[in-house]
């Protein structure tokens, strides 16, 4: 059941609202994004962060927002001119229908975790590195086990390919309001064997950390890259254009630093700048100055 939209209702937005363009703000409804609006409220998730730097910035729009699931989120850029939405993968599906910014924010990619394993991970699971070989590879060393993975979102094109060659049987699927926070819940009940999640998701008290293993998907991009997708219409290539100037200006604050600075290291930043400049362009995306 989705929840009432809600209408930013601060002076910045609503200011002769009838003269502006209308934007439908999509927000996935999880509790991570309860308080997207509240500015009083210290926000930890970088994405989550920009996206209210995004919004308060577009004042030449009459943005409403709305909460709904990312499937539904995704059927409404389809079908509407005037849809925006933030913290999305950029695939190669989603690009056949729908506009993407520039970078909106930057996360360690996933990783496999274990808890209170009975016995050390097979070697037959791990290359050289000490990465997982596949994803399907862990079903033909632990045929019975079982991977907890979110419903109804994208993990980046590389581990949704992964995801599409395993067997229904051996996922546990979960959507919801609470999933990100339920399946490591269920993770450290043993509901599951294994979980898929990001290491931002991942919040293990001081004795959970002790049993709690992780390991990298070999062939996976180090980092898993957020923005924000519109609507492919003549309006959603307006709001792109000015969300990219927005993000131009923000790559180089104090504000997007910060909002990165919690979740990786400075040798952690350091490398994750080489890798953009590398792999996209010169543009520094991340700087304390």
């Amino acid at each position: 059941m989705l929840l009432p939209f809600l209408v930013i209702a601060n002076d910045k937005v609503s200011k002769n609202a009838t003269n502006k363009q209308e934007l439908i703000w999509f927000v996935e409804d999880k509790a991570e994004n309860k308080h997207l609006l509240d500015e009083n409220y210290e926000i930890s998730s970088p994405s989550t962060h920009i996206e209210r730097l995004i919004i308060t910035s577009l004042q030449k729009y009459n943005i409403i927002v709305k909460r709904s699931s990312s499937s539904r989120i995704s059927q409404s850029i389809k079908d509407q001119n005037n849809v925006c939405t933030a913290n999305r993968a950029n695939t190669k599906a989603r690009r056949a229908y729908s506009l993407f910014s520039s970078p909106q924010s930057f996360y360690l990619t996933h990783k496999l975790y274990r808890y209170k394993g009975k016995r050390p991970l097979s070697h037959a699971l791990l290359n050289e590195k000490g990465q997982i070989k596949s994803l399907s590879h862990i079903f033909k060393v632990y045929p019975n086990h079982t991977i907890g993975i979110a419903k109804g979102v994208s993990f980046g094109e590389f581990l949704d390919k992964q995801i599409s060659k395993l067997e229904h049987e051996d996922i546990y699927y979960l959507g919801g309001t609470n999933r990100v926070t339920a399946l490591e819940s269920m993770l450290y009940s043993e509901r599951f064997d294994f979980l898929l999640a990001l290491p931002i998701d991942m919040e293990p008290t001081e004795k959970q950390k002790q049993q709690l293993e992780y390991y990298p998907i070999a062939g996976a991009p180090p980092y898993l890259i957020a923005h924000i997708n519109c609507s492919n219409s003549d309006l959603g290539k307006k709001a792109i254009q000015d969300i990219n100037l927005i993000l131009e200006q923000l790559y180089q604050s104090p504000k997007y630093y910060k909002a990165h600075q919690k979740w990786f290291s400075e040798k952690e930043l350091s490398l994750l700048q080489l890798y953009l400049k590398q792999r996209f362009t010169d543009k520094t995306y991340i700087s304390k100055d």
